[in-house]
């Protein structure tokens, strides 16, 4: 053989093998499995918003879309940017894949962006397919504490959202009525005494979303929507919080829950009705109220049940609020919430802290908490490699997700 030959096949041998990446080093599934979702918790502040994309034909589903206070700067055009609009292609028409809107409840803090994302952007509002409320109906009519006046944040949502979507009539779907599309919506916001006297449901275990709102017909998943009205018949009928749905996307037999406000009262009522609890196991969890734990939201049995594999917190930084909580993240790193050792992240969550809570909870878990500052002694930093994350403290979180529903990557804005 040539000399020079002999040296070039050399060369070349000791590059290819000396440059070559282990295939160990990869999920021999990420290499076959093709991105078909992706599921978007979006930093609003203190609130919460939650995309979720189908790339297969361009369907999306919005989880709440609300920030009472703490967004940060451009969020709106962030958020419409996530839909493909933005003033440099706001002449492209957009009628060929369709929004479903599904408001957990009727917070503010869950329907404020509505308004000031979708109201003012009439290429979203054409693309809104069919808006689903959760929520006893009458709380978006409902009067402030005092019984005295309106509450405008859920009046606006009506007005400049709802109100705004072209045919709303046929596309507006409360889970707590079953006539809602009837109501002249226009009259109920004029009115004092908001109680609509039409039948009220009472608790549903589940309800579905039209496949072809958000799938292809020869993709494998459904949409369901759990725990609808679970204050029904009680003395929570009209609380927000209880009342909140909790949506369920299952994709080929894997998890998606996307859990609003929802309270101990509404886990336990979807544990009631659910004949085998194995079908709420979670691939991806996102946290209910930003991570608390009162009222026995994100409860151990509830977390323990579910046993997600990757936790996602909307919550901001108004220390008033007090979440996320050490107790909640500690409830769900108690369960088979694993670090990732294929790709090891180290991050850090504020964790608020009831005094004498610490000594409970953090043996078991081997957290690590930094102090917190001196005016608000019982605010931490958590620092650890599991794979739960706040959008306080990591910005954007984006899940990808296979057509089989396998996750293939995760990424944080920081």
């Amino acid at each position: 053989m040539n000399f020079f030959l002999k040296i070039a096949l050399s060369i070349f041998f000791f590059l290819s093998h000396g440059w070559s990446v282990e295939p160990s080093l990869f999920d021999a599934l990420t290499l076959t499995e093709s991105s078909t979702y992706s599921v978007l918790v979006k930093n609003v502040g203190q609130g919460s918003c939650t995309i979720v994309r189908n790339h297969e034909n361009g369907h999306h589903l919005v989880i709440d879309a609300g920030s009472s206070s703490g967004a940060p700067p451009g969020l709106e055009g962030r958020l419409s940017e996530e839909f493909g609009f933005s003033e440099a292609n706001s002449d492209i028409p957009f009628m060929d894949n369709s929004i479903t809107i599904i408001v957990s409840h009727s917070d503010q803090d869950h329907i404020d962006l509505f308004k000031t994302v979708f109201g003012l952007n009439q290429a979203l509002l054409n693309r809104v397919g069919q808006i689903v409320l959760g929520d006893h109906f009458d709380n978006y009519f409902r009067l402030n504490t005092e019984g005295t006046r309106p509450v405008q944040e859920t009046r606006d949502f009506i007005r400049d959202f709802v109100l705004r979507v072209p045919g709303y009539q046929t596309k507006l779907l409360s889970l707590s009525h079953s006539e809602t599309e009837r109501l002249d919506l226009r009259a109920l916001l004029d009115r004092r005494d908001v109680a609509v006297s039409i039948p009220y449901r009472g608790f549903l275990p589940k309800g579905s979303i039209r496949r072809d709102h958000f799938f292809r017909e020869d993709q494998p998943g459904e949409v369901d929507i759990l725990g609808v009205n679970s204050g029904a018949e009680s003395s929570k009928e009209k609380d927000t919080n209880a009342n909140s749905a909790v949506v369920r996307l299952s994709i080929n037999g894997k998890n998606i829950l996307i859990m609003g406000d929802a309270t101990g009262h509404t886990t336990g009522k979807i544990l009631e009705s659910v004949a085998d609890p194995s079908i709420l196991k979670a691939d991806l969890l996102v946290a209910s109220h930003h991570g608390a734990d009162n009222e026995d939201a994100n409860h151990i049995t509830w977390a323990m049940v579910t046993t997600p594999q990757h936790v996602a917190i909307s919550h901001g930084f108004n220390t008033g609020y007090k979440h996320p909580t050490l107790t909640a993240v500690a409830n769900f790193i108690a369960t088979d919430l694993a670090k990732d050792d294929r790709r090891p992240d180290k991050h850090i969550l504020s964790v608020f802290n009831e005094p004498g809570v610490r000594a409970l909870t953090m043996s078991p878990f081997g957290m690590e908490l930094g102090g917190g500052e001196k005016e608000h002694p019982e605010w931490a930093i958590l620092s650890t490699e599991k794979p739960i994350y706040g959008t306080g403290t990591s910005g954007d979180l984006t899940y990808v997700f296979s057509r089989n529903g396998l996750l293939l990557d995760f990424k944080r804005d920081h």
